[in-house]
C-alpha cells in the first residue's frame, strides 16, 4: 500500500512491463516476418521499436499507457498474417468478442488473469493495487499488471497455433447475428481450449533470470516474487520474461 503512494516505484514499475509486452509483440512479428517478409510486417516491427524507446524514456505513466495503447493498435492491425484457415481477424474487440479469434483471445486472457490473480492472493498481497491498471471496483489490477508480459507469448501463441492446427475450428463457435447473440464457444470448443491452455502452462521453457528450464506456470509465480522483491526493495527494478 505505501508502496502504491510512490510515483517513482510505480512509474518504473509501469515502463517496464509496457516495454515487455511490446518487445514480446515485436519478436512473434519478427519471427513472422522471417517466412513472409512483408512490408507491413516490417513497417509494424519499426512502430513498436520506436513504441518501446519512447515508453523507456517517458516520465509519467499516462504517457506509458498512451505507447501500450498504439503498440497494441499496431500488433492487432497485422495479427491476421499469423492465421491461416478460414478464421478471419480485422480488429480486437471486447466486451462482447464478435469473431472467434477475440473469443478465444478474451478466454485465454481471462483464463491467465485468474491465475495470476490465485498467485497474487497466495503470497498475501492485494491483486486490486495495480500500478498501469488504476483501481477500480471488482478489478484485480495488479494481475492485468503482472499478465501484461505474457500475453503475447502465452495467450496469443496459442491462439495461433489452435487455428493454424487446425485443433480448434469455426464448428466450435456458435453466433447468432439475427438476434443480436455474440459469438461464443461451444461447449467442445471451451473444453479444448482450456486443456490446451493448462498444456501450454506445464510446457517447459528457458527461465533466463536463472537459465533454467521451467514450466511457464512457475514463471509465473517467480514473477510474482519478483514484483514482492520489488516491493520490499530488496531489487533496484522489475526485470520482466522477454522472448528472443
Amino acid at each position: 500500500y505505501k508502496q502504491s503512494l510512490n510515483e517513482s516505484f510505480k512509474l518504473n514499475f509501469v515502463k517496464s512491463i509496457v516495454a515487455a509486452k511490446l518487445k514480446n509483440s515485436r519478436v512473434l512479428i519478427m519471427r513472422l516476418n522471417q517466412r513472409l517478409k512483408s512490408p507491413e510486417l516490417s513497417a509494424a516491427i519499426y512502430g513498436l521499436r520506436r513504441c518501446v524507446e519512447s515508453v523507456e524514456t517517458v516520465d509519467n505513466i499516462d504517457t506509458a499507457r498512451g505507447f501500450e495503447g498504439k503498440g497494441s493498435a499496431i500488433y492487432f492491425s497485422i495479427f491476421k498474417y499469423f492465421l491461416s484457415g478460414k478464421f478471419v481477424f480485422i480488429t480486437r474487440t471486447r466486451r462482447p468478442p464478435l469473431d472467434p479469434v477475440n473469443v478465444m483471445l478474451s478466454f485465454g486472457y481471462t483464463m491467465l488473469y485468474n491465475i495470476i490473480t490465485s498467485i497474487i492472493y497466495s503470497r498475501s498481497l492485494d491483486p486490486m493495487i495495480g500500478n498501469l491498471h488504476t483501481i477500480d471496483y471488482g478489478r484485480n489490477s495488479l494481475a492485468l499488471d503482472l499478465m501484461e508480459e505474457f500475453r503475447p507469448i502465452i495467450i496469443d501463441a496459442l491462439v495461433i497455433s489452435l487455428i493454424n492446427k487446425n485443433i480448434i475450428t469455426e464448428s466450435h463457435f456458435t453466433a447468432d447475428a439475427e438476434n443480436n447473440l455474440p459469438c461464443r464457444f461451444t461447449d467442445a470448443g471451451r473444453k479444448i481450449f482450456i486443456e490446451r491452455f493448462e498444456e501450454k502452462l506445464d510446457n517447459r521453457v528457458r527461465y533466463a533470470h536463472d537459465n533454467i528450464l521451467i514450466p511457464y506456470r512457475r514463471i509465473l509465480e517467480k514473477q510474482v516474487s519478483e514484483y514482492i522483491n520489488l516491493l520490499d526493495n530488496s531489487i533496484s527494478g522489475y526485470l520482466p520474461v522477454i522472448i528472443r
